[in-house]
């Protein structure tokens, strides 16, 4: 239920406009914690004034402002955080093209 939004996503807004192949890389680490989920692309990058202002009304995607409600009210009832984070890896790296959204979910929150 997570995942398939932000993959959507991510093939509308990232690999459809490129003139080259595009592929999404689907990440499930399991840590000590939980699961920690990675959907990348090397699709197009997502501006970096785009995400600073994610705070700033009307910025933000519809999914990912669903995706991130859920979250916040599913963290609540299980009583555990669970991150959500969009960031460009080109940030990180100059040749690094990739967007990556990353979420996680604890244990904790598997159970219910």
């Amino acid at each position: 239920m997570l995942i398939q939004p932000i993959v959507e996503n991510t093939i509308h807004h990232g690999i459809f406009s490129l003139k080259k192949e595009g592929n999404v890389k689907l990440v499930v680490n399991k840590t000590t914690e939980g699961l920690e989920i990675k959907v990348r692309d090397n699709g197009l990058r997502i501006k970096k004034s785009k995400i600073e202002s994610k705070t700033k009304k009307n910025t933000e995607s519809l999914i990912i402002k669903i995706l991130k409600e859920f979250l916040m009210i599913f963290s609540r009832q299980v009583k555990e955080k669970l991150d959500f984070t969009v960031r460009n890896l080109s940030d990180f790296s100059e040749k690094d093209t990739r967007t990556e959204v990353r979420f996680n979910l604890p244990f904790e929150v598997l159970k219910t």
